[in-house]
């Protein structure tokens, strides 16, 4: 655990003095990502979905807020779909307001969480998630896990049913419409993911903002098993087959991510707890202290080495209106000749 402790603090150290190349370069990953995925999901305009251009767009997106992203992306995805049909453009630019009106009106500030949940969700882990945002974030994430989530289904809906869209005749612009509106109002799959990452999320939070021993440590297992079971339950009900493997997977994801986080957000030492109370004139307090696990620093050890006759490249001897110095008494100090310091 020592060693453990002392790579945690030189990651925290190295970002600290980085912080700021890390997060453009972490920004520039998450948005390559990000327009890739785009690409070999959809990619329909050929203009925008080169390699060429998407690294120019990446590099144009780290030095901006992860918001900016977001736009970015969503103008990309529309400029696709508008290649593919106009049906799927009026859709997708309907969704597109509604989900960034609920986004920036209630968490503005959730960008990454955003971002990353359609990429997990094309990974076939999304179920990571909420362990992240349960334990990282405000309880509004949910919001940003559920924005994600819906896009993510309408997007992999309009790529399986891309040969029907194009293929349907011009007059048969209402049959469009029918299926694209039913890739998120009729979609079970989509509503059992969506209920069990909301329902996990919520669980994580609210049982890590408990006053509790190992919070932590209980709100990520609990999120994990809920999720597990609410995903079997809720696809029974909806009569749908969930993914077992991507559901195996990424809870096991989610396990590993929960302990990585609660190691470098959140790690208390319990076995050290100390309890205090204490009153003045209107109160009486009760207070509870929980040690973090922590190395101690390495002192720094100078060494001094003995003269060797020379005057040390660091030692500066004073010239001018500073002989009054005395350079009889330097010379004997350093056990060499007084005219060497002339």
């Amino acid at each position: 655990m020592a060693r453990l402790l002392e790579i945690k603090a030189s990651i925290v150290r190295f970002y600290a003095k980085f912080d700021t190349y890390i997060n453009m370069l972490l920004k520039f990953i998450l948005a390559m990502v990000l327009f890739l995925i785009v690409k070999n999901g959809l990619g329909y305009m050929k203009l925008v979905s080169s390699v060429p251009i998407i690294l120019i767009i990446a590099l144009i997106c780290c030095l901006l807020p992860i918001s900016a992203t977001l736009w970015i992306g969503g103008i990309v995805v529309l400029l696709d779909l508008y290649s593919l049909t106009k049906e799927a453009a009026i859709v997708g630019l309907i969704l597109f307001a509604v989900v960034y009106f609920v986004y920036f009106r209630f968490c503005p500030k959730d960008s990454t969480i955003a971002a990353l949940t359609p990429i997990m969700g094309k990974l076939g882990i999304p179920y990571v998630m909420p362990v992240m945002s349960g334990l990282l974030r405000p309880i509004y994430s949910v919001i940003s896990i559920a924005c994600g989530t819906i896009v993510y289904y309408f997007l992999d809906g309009v790529r399986q049913n891309a040969a029907m869209l194009t293929s349907a005749s011009e007059n048969s612009s209402s049959e469009k419409l029918k299926v694209l509106v039913g890739l998120i109002a009729d979609n079970k799959e989509m509503d059992a993911v969506l209920i069990s990452m909301v329902l996990a999320s919520l669980i994580i939070y609210l049982i890590r903002r408990l006053k509790v021993d190992y919070a932590w440590s209980i709100a990520w297992i609990a999120g994990v098993l809920v999720q597990l079971l609410s995903v079997i339950v809720v696809s029974l009900i909806l009569s749908v087959s969930p993914h077992i493997a991507g559901l195996i997977v990424g809870s096991l994801l989610g396990v590993v991510v929960g302990v990585v986080l609660q190691f470098f957000c959140m790690n208390l030492d319990y076995q050290r707890v100390e309890r205090v109370q204490y009153e003045d004139d209107e109160y009486y307090y009760y207070v509870t202290a929980v040690p973090k696990r922590v190395v101690a620093a390495k002192e720094k050890q100078v060494k001094q080495f003995g003269n060797t006759g020379r005057i040390p490249r660091t030692q500066q001897v004073p010239t001018g209106d500073t002989t009054v110095l005395d350079r009889k008494a330097l010379a004997q100090e350093l056990d060499i000749d007084e005219d060497l310091l002339k």
